[in-house]
């Protein structure tokens, strides 16, 4: 029972990550709503591709290269950059979110106190079903996505009868895994190349943040937020398409289409639910306010600095980019 309880607890850390990274990717302001673009039969690129050209935030003569992170890539993808080597050649200082935060793992007895905690976090109440649950339509584009991506290994009859009386937020994270090992798309590794790099030309490193964290407890959701169906309505018109989007949103960013690019970092439209739901924004704020202390910092004390930014914090409505703008650097579009 205990060992039960254990992998209960520790399935629901780990989809609760997914979410967290996700909230901290969204903007405070409310995204405009665009047409839907096309997007319909995209075959991931791969091979070396070169990513974005640099964004250069200017302070007199000094300059802040930022090169912008996509939320996810394809695995065949390996990235080179000669204009991020040739600004490492001459630059000062790194910015960058790297390495691993690890905190004390909690004991199997904490688990063990925790795992009715987490079941109710993870399913639904009394019996029900997510066809109770959901709107009809959003329920319909669940079915479809289930259908694009179905549950794989050893565990993929229970997900697949698990999934039906999972809350709306455990459903979504189950979805984002399956879709990622099915379109062969996984975390951006760039930043993480870019420190390396950094530390073979014993360039400055500043830390603005961690890019994981390992063997802690993770903030077990609230109901209220477990049953948000919001996070759930963004993703499946995500991966309508068998996941298009996704795959079109990573092959801009590997060729450097930065028009594009931009056009996928807009939310598509939602369902009437969410699109007059107000963002929270705590995580948006503290992101912002992470990356603004040492850009500012470094513009005033050094000639050349290259920042590794995440996409949406950047370009986003709102984001740090217009927020430079705002407090009178000059910023150059690629």
């Amino acid at each position: 029972m205990r060992t039960a309880r254990m992998m209960v607890a520790i399935g629901l850390i780990l989809a609760t990550l997914e979410g967290t990274a996700r909230e901290a990717e969204s903007p405070l302001q409310a995204q405009v709503v665009e047409p839907a673009l096309e997007v319909l039969d995209e075959v991931l690129v791969t091979g070396v591709q070169p990513g974005p050209a640099l964004w250069q935030v200017k302070s007199g003569s000094n300059v802040l290269w930022v090169l912008v992170t996509p939320p996810r890539l394809s695995k065949d993808v390996k990235w080179r950059s000669k204009q991020v080597e040739k600004v490492l050649a001459s630059t000062q200082e790194v910015l960058a979110s790297y390495g691993t935060q690890v905190l004390p793992a909690p004991t199997r007895a904490e688990l063990n106190d925790l795992a009715p905690q987490l079941e109710r976090a993870r399913n639904l109440p009394d019996g029900q079903t997510l066809r109770e649950v959901l709107p009809s339509d959003l329920y319909s584009r669940f079915e479809a996505a289930r259908a694009d991506f179905p549950a794989r290994g050893k565990g993929a009859e229970k997900e697949e009868r698990d999934i039906e009386r999972s809350r709306p937020d455990r459903v979504r994270s189950l979805l984002v895994t399956r879709a990622w090992l099915a379109l062969r798309l996984g975390a951006s590794p760039v930043g993480e190349k870019v420190v390396d790099m950094a530390k073979r030309k014993r360039v400055k490193l500043t830390r603005v943040g961690y890019l994981w964290v390992s063997g802690g407890s993770i903030p077990i959701p609230s109901i209220e937020a477990a049953m948000d169906i919001c996070p759930l309505d963004e993703l499946l018109r995500d991966l309508e398409g068998k996941g298009a989007r996704w795959k079109a949103l990573a092959n801009a960013w590997a060729v450097g289409d930065v028009k594009r690019f931009e056009e996928f970092l807009r939310s598509p439209p939602r369902i009437p639910e969410c699109e007059t739901k107000k963002e929270q924004g705590n995580t948006w704020l503290a992101a912002m306010e992470n990356w603004l202390v040492p850009m500012e910092h470094s513009l005033a004390s050094n000639s050349s600095t290259l920042a590794v930014v995440g996409a949406a914090l950047f370009l986003s409505d709102g984001g740090l980019r217009d927020t430079l703008r705002s407090r009178g650097y000059e910023v150059v579009e690629p």
